[in-house]
C-alpha cells in the first residue's frame, strides 16, 4: 500500500517541488531551457567577475541537497534528477554550458554509479567542447570495508560540509584547481555513518523494505536501500556511542586527537524532540572523550525522503576550513529560509540534444525491407516486455536496491515507442546511436547511462555488414564499455552477468536459427537466475547485507526479459 504524502501527481513531484523552491526564493531561477537545472539569479554577474562556478547534482529526494544549497557562498547551480535517480547527462551538460566561464567549474557528486556515469559523460563532452571542469566525488561512508568492492565508499551528508568550504573559497576568488584540491583533501578526512528506525517510501509507493519490530538498520545510504546490518534498537546514549566509536576508529579519522567538525543530520522524519535528545548525547560523548570540536552542525542537510533515521559526520579540519565553514552564505538550506516571492511561472522544459535523432547521419550496412521489418518488430517486442514486467522488476530491485528498475525500463520503452516513426530501422549503426540518444537524453539513472553506453559502443559494429555475428560483436563491445565505466564484471550480480553470458555464446561464426536463438534465451534466463546466488560487488546492491541479496538481480532479469522477447519474436517471424 502506498504511503501518504503531501503531493499532487506522484510522477510530477520533483517538478512541483522545484517550482515551489524557485517561486518562494527571489534569489533562484530556472535554467533557460531545462527546468531540472536551478541557478542563482546573479550567476552571470558572478561568472563575469572571474569566479569559479560550483555545481552539484544527483537524484531528488535528498532535499535540501542539492538545490537548497544554491546561493552566494555556496553553489552556483544544481542539477536535479528524478527521485533517487541520477539526472540525464544532457541536463548536466546544459548546466555546465550555461555556467561556462574563464575560471572553470568544480562539479560535486556523491559516489553512486549512476552519478559517476551521467556526470562523467557530460564532463567529458564539455571538455571536448572547450570547457574547463574538475569533478569532486564525495565518498564519506564508513559503514563498509570498501576493499570488498571496486566502487569505493558511498557519498553521504559529508558532501554538504565539503561544498560549503568550496563555496567560501570560490567567493574569495580561489582558482578551480585550488578549490578542487582542497575539497578532495577535505573529502579524504570526512567520515559518515547512518542509522534508521523505519524505511523511506517513494511518492505513490509503499515502504522500500520491511524492518522487523524492535530492529534498526545500521550503515544505510540515502537511497532507501537496506544497510550493512540489522540490530536491536537501543537507547540513544548507547547508539551515539556506537556510531561515534566506529567513526573515530575508521581509517579516515584515525583516533580522538584530531580537530573535528561534527554534523548531526536528520534523514527526513526524525522529530525535533528526538533531535534534541540526539544533540545532547553527541555533546555528552564529545565531552566524555575530550574531543576537540571546532564546530557542531545539526539539522536537515541531506535526507532520504521520509526516512526515520540520522547520520553523523566527522570532518578533520584546520583553521582555514573552519573559517570557510563559518563564512556567510545566502543558501536557504544552510541558513533560515528566505522571505518573499519571485515573479515566475512554472513551465516544464526539457533540454534538447544539439543534433537530435534526425540529425544523425545514416551510416553503415543497410538492411533490406524484410530485415528492417524484423528488427523493428524485435525492438517493439522488447519494449512491450519491459512495460508488461514493470512491477516485477521494481519488486526485485526494491529487495536490494532503490526499487526503480521497472520504472526506468518502462520509461525507456515508452520513449522508444514514441520515437519509433523517426528511427532508422534500415541502418543498425544509426539506429543504435538513436536509441543511445533516447537513453542519454531522457531516461537518467544508472540504467539510462548504462544502456546509452552499451548501445553507442555497439553502433560501431555495423560498418560493412549486419549479420547476427555483428550483433554479437556489438554486444561484446558494449559490455566492455559498460564494465569500464560501471566497474562491474561477470559475477558481480548485475546486468553484465546476463549480457556477458549471451555475448560469449554469440561467437564469431554465430548463425541465427530457431534453435540457436532459443538457446540464447535459455542462457540469458539461466544467467539472470544465477545472480540470486551471487554476492553483489557493484551497483547499489553492493552496499546491502548479503541476507537481502536472495532474489535475482533486477537489471540482469530485465536484460533476460527483453532478450527472450526478441527471441520469441524472431522465432515467430521465422516460422
Amino acid at each position: 500500500m502506498a504511503t501518504k504524502k503531501f503531493i499532487n501527481e506522484p510522477d510530477d513531484v520533483v517538478d512541483h517541488a522545484l517550482h515551489g523552491l524557485v517561486k518562494t526564493n527571489e534569489k533562484l531561477r530556472y535554467h533557460p531551457s531545462c527546468s531540472r537545472v536551478i541557478l542563482r539569479t546573479d550567476y552571470k554577474d558572478y561568472l563575469e567577475g572571474g569566479k569559479v562556478a560550483l555545481l552539484a547534482g544527483g537524484g531528488s529526494g535528498h532535499e535540501p541537497f542539492p538545490a537548497g544549497f544554491i546561493g552566494s557562498g555556496l553553489l552556483t547551480g544544481a542539477i536535479c534528477g528524478n527521485v533517487f535517480a541520477s539526472p540525464p547527462s544532457q541536463h548536466v551538460f546544459a548546466a555546465l554550458d550555461e555556467t561556462r566561464g574563464k575560471a572553470g567549474t568544480v562539479l560535486f557528486i556523491i559516489n553512486y554509479t549512476g552519478d559517476r556515469l551521467n556526470f562523467g559523460f557530460a564532463v567529458e563532452k564539455y571538455k571536448r567542447a572547450g570547457g574547463k571542469a574538475r569533478v569532486v566525488v564525495i565518498a564519506d561512508d564508513v559503514a563498509f570495508d570498501t576493499g570488498e568492492n571496486r566502487i569505493g565508499s558511498r557519498g553521504l551528508a559529508g558532501c554538504t560540509l565539503v561544498m560549503k568550504i568550496a563555496g567560501a573559497m570560490a567567493e574569495q576568488g580561489k582558482s578551480m584547481d585550488e578549490i578542487a584540491d582542497f575539497a578532495e583533501k577535505m573529502n579524504a578526512g570526512c567520515a559518515t555513518l547512518g542509522v534508521s528506525l523505519y524505511p523511506c517510501s517513494l511518492p505513490g509507493r509503499p515502504a522500500m523494505f520491511e524492518l522487523e519490530e524492535g530492529k534498526m538498520e545500521v550503515g544505510l545510504g540515502v537511497h532507501g536501500e537496506p544497510g550493512k546490518k540489522r540490530e536491536d534498537v537501543r537507547e540513544v546514549r548507547k547508539l551515539i556511542r556506537q556510531i561515534m566509536d566506529q567513526i573515530l576508529q575508521s581509517k579516515t579519522i584515525g583516533g580522538t586527537e584530531k580537530r573535528l567538525v561534527l554534523l548531526l543530520n536528520n534523514l527526513g522524519a526524525v522529530s525535533q524532540l528526538e533531535m534534541g535528545v540526539l544533540r545532547g548525547e553527541v555533546a555528552n560523548y564529545a565531552e566524555a572523550k575530550s574531543l576537540d570540536i571546532a564546530l557542531f552542525f545539526h539539522g536537515t542537510m541531506m535526507t532520504s525522503l521520509d526516512g526515520k533515521g540520522i547520520s553523523l559526520t566527522a570532518l578533520r579540519v584546520d583553521d582555514e576550513a573552519v573559517k570557510m565553514l563559518e563564512a556567510e552564505t545566502a543558501a536557504e538550506g544552510w541558513t533560515r529560509p528566505h522571505k518573499g516571492f519571485a515573479i515566475t511561472t512554472f513551465e516544464q522544459r526539457e533540454v534538447e540534444d544539439d543534433a537530435g535523432m534526425e540529425g544523425l547521419e545514416k551510416k553503415g550496412a543497410k538492411l533490406n525491407s524484410d530485415e528492417s521489418w524484423l528488427l523493428r518488430n524485435c525492438v517493439e517486442a522488447a519494449c512491450q516486455a519491459m512495460l508488461d514486467n514493470r512491477e516485477k522488476l521494481d519488486e526485485l530491485d526494491g529487495a536490494a536496491g532503490d526499487g526503480d528498475c521497472g520504472q526506468t525500463m518502462a520509461q525507456a520503452a515508452k520513449a522508444i515507442q514514441k520515437a519509433a516513426g523517426d528511427l532508422s530501422w534500415e541502418y543498425p549503426s544509426t539506429l543504435f546511436s538513436q536509441l543511445a540518444l533516447i537513453f542519454q537524453g531522457s531516461i537518467g539513472g544508472t540504467g539510462g547511462a548504462i544502456y546509452a553506453l552499451l548501445l553507442e559502443s555497439a553502433s560501431d559494429s555495423f560498418e560493412t555488414s549486419a549479420h547476427p555475428r555483428d550483433f554479437g560483436q556489438g554486444l561484446r563491445k558494449g559490455i566492455e564499455t559498460v564494465m569500464k565505466y560501471g566497474r562491474a564484471k561477470p559475477g558481480d550480480r548485475t546486468m553484465v552477468d546476463t549480457l556477458h553470458a549471451v555475448a560469449e555464446a554469440m561467437s564469431s561464426d554465430f548463425s541465427a536459427t530457431k534453435e540457436t536463438v532459443s538457446e540464447l534465451c535459455n542462457i540469458a534466463n539461466e544467467a539472470a537466475e544465477k545472480t540470486a546466488e551471487m554476492k553483489a560487488h557493484a551497483g547499489r546492491a553492493a552496499y546491502t547485507a548479503e541476507d537481502v541479496q536472495t532474489k535475482p538481480d533486477a537489471g540482469a532479469t530485465a536484460a533476460a526479459i527483453w532478450i527472450e522477447a526478441i527471441g520469441k519474436k524472431f522465432e515467430e517471424k521465422r516460422k
